[in-house]
């Protein structure tokens, strides 16, 4: 279900964040660095393809919770158009982040083998819960959603970006690192996704939906008590 693997993401960056001196932390030569941080870069790689999957399967349930700005007389009918939303905004930026991106994301191998390294284990289980949420926001699970649970995915991808983007600036003596393009756009559009989620009520019921295993029958005589009645 999607309260799993949202979660799985959220606490993995949580730590992340919590960590300081990273490249002390990644340890060993420069080489060694080097290819940690290309491990690193597919992982974000994997949780970038994520975000922006659920905000182009949630977009059309995303609305801005701020009061229309008053049009201006002085401007031609012509070229006013409509202002962007914020969480429009953001899919824009996590998509020129993914796009101009050279790393490719994590193949299943890497998503699978433990790496044994502390602070690249924690991209690893951020990227494989990215992966398995695909299943949880995709377009035939959105068009059972709710506006308000559209927008409490909404706050939860502005806050994972938040989290790529002061990552982005802590890993970037990282050798051969590749920062987000426009990092500090992105940063500003997911703070102001975050703040417009704020002006509503996300309905956090939206982590019941989602891919989850088929039931199947318990074999066997029925068990006593309380087991037995459920």
């Amino acid at each position: 279900m999607y309260g799993e693997t949202g979660a799985a993401m959220r606490e993995a960056f949580a730590e992340l964040l919590r960590q300081h001196r990273v490249q002390q932390r990644l340890g060993g030569t420069p080489t060694e660095r080097a290819e940690l941080g290309a491990q690193i870069r597919a992982y974000r790689q994997s949780v970038l393809i994520w975000c922006s999957q659920a905000l182009a399967s949630v977009s059309r349930l995303t609305f801005s919770n701020q009061a229309p700005a008053q049009p201006n007389p002085f401007r031609s009918v012509g070229n006013a158009g409509h202002a962007a939303s914020p969480a429009g905004e953001l899919a824009r930026t996590i998509n020129l982040a993914k796009t101009e991106a050279t790393a490719t994301s994590a193949s299943i191998e890497q998503l699978t083998t433990p790496t044994g390294h502390e602070s690249v284990e924690l991209w690893r289980t951020a990227a494989r819960a990215a992966a398995l949420a695909e299943h949880d926001t995709a377009p035939d699970v959105a068009t059972a959603m709710s506006v308000p649970q559209a927008q409490a995915v909404v706050a939860d991808v502005a806050a994972i970006t938040q989290a790529l983007v002061v990552l982005d600036q802590r890993y970037r003596n990282t050798p051969g690192w590749e920062q987000l393009a426009q990092g500090s756009r992105l940063g500003w559009a997911a703070l102001a996704a975050a703040l417009d989620v704020s002006l509503g009520q996300p309905d956090y019921t939206v982590d019941t939906l989602g891919w989850r295993p088929k039931t199947k029958p318990i074999a066997g005589p029925a068990k006593p008590g309380i087991l037995g009645v459920l």
